[in-house]
């Protein structure tokens, strides 16, 4: 007698391509995407993963098919007119891109094993994000000082620790005004937004200036919505985002704070990432532990932080 579990493992017989699965994947994925994110998507798939893949069977795809695929994609010179190849970061838009297919498509009993399972995205740029020190802080705001929502934006990281995609897809419901804490659920990736596991979730006490900070800037941000409520986003509510209500990417952030550097005469070395790890090495060098200052799990109260740091003080 055949065991039922075994029955409900067998792969499907099937003949699809990659090409065809991978146009399958986003029309399902379609009604949960906003339409400037679906065509970025379909940008994608039709100018850089179909090409490549889009005849190979889906049940004879190998991770070394992918592997050739990303070798021949940062050798090659995508934006003739200056030469330029495709960014690692667009690389692991494909990367992730594929996967979420290859796991729908395992779901669905398509394919046995997914060929991406044990396998790492690693970027080819390897770049250390400089520490800065105390007076270069001071020196970076002071020169952020006329671009409020550049300031707010450095101050922020600079306080709390938080990574970039978590300071833009932070929303006001996130910003507790009266236990004076944030609570870190959800990540802005380059398509749209990705709520993290609940091992990712915490939550991030202000200090009286951020929390002041963050009180005027959710002041000023309704006023100027008031200007646009006619095309303004009601879906979310985001804290850094613009007129309309929609977060700027990541791409506008930096180039804006590579303006800053400059006008505060600081080392090109550092970056909008550099905020968070030198969040993280002034905390280790006023000897106060980061997991207590800017990590509360779910089972413990801002209060019971507020013990814990004073009783390592």
């Amino acid at each position: 007698m055949l065991n039922s579990n075994n029955k409900d493992t067998k792969v499907k017989k099937t003949t699809i391509t990659v090409g065809e699965q991978l146009d399958n994947w986003l029309e399902n994925e379609k009604s949960y995407l906003r339409k400037v994110v679906y065509n970025r998507y379909k940008i994608m798939i039709n100018h850089h993963l179909k090409p490549y893949f889009g005849d190979i069977s889906l049940k004879k795809l190998t991770l070394q098919n992918i592997k050739n695929y990303f070798d021949l994609k940062r050798n090659t010179n995508y934006y003739e007119r200056n030469n330029q190849k495709l960014s690692e970061s667009t690389l692991r838009r494909h990367y992730s891109t594929l996967n979420a297919m290859l796991q729908n498509a395992k779901k669905l009993k398509l394919i046995n094993t997914n060929p991406l399972k044990d396998f790492e995205f690693q970027s080819s740029e390897v770049k250390n994000s400089a520490i800065m020190t105390k007076e270069e802080c001071k020196r970076l705001l002071t020169a952020a000082r006329k671009d409020e929502l550049m300031y707010r934006f450095i101050y922020t990281s600079l306080m709390t620790g938080m990574r970039v995609n978590e300071i833009l897809a932070l929303e006001w419901d996130e910003v507790n005004f009266q236990e004076n804490y944030i609570e870190i659920k959800q990540v802005l990736t380059s398509f749209d937004l990705e709520v993290q596991t609940i091992n990712s979730t915490r939550k991030i006490i202000m200090n009286d200036k951020l929390l002041k900070l963050f009180q005027k800037h959710k002041n000023q941000q309704f006023d100027l919505h008031l200007k646009h409520v006619e095309k303004y986003n009601f879906n979310r509510n985001f804290v850094f985002c613009n007129p309309q209500g929609y977060p700027y990417s990541q791409i506008f952030y930096k180039k804006k704070f590579r303006g800053i550097l400059k006008k505060a005469s600081l080392d090109e070395r550092f970056d909008i990432y550099s905020l968070r790890l030198t969040h993280d090495s002034l905390q280790r060098n006023n000897k106060i532990p980061v997991k207590i200052s800017c990590f509360l799990t779910s089972e413990h109260t801002i209060q019971d932080t507020i013990s814990m740091y004073k009783e390592n003080n």
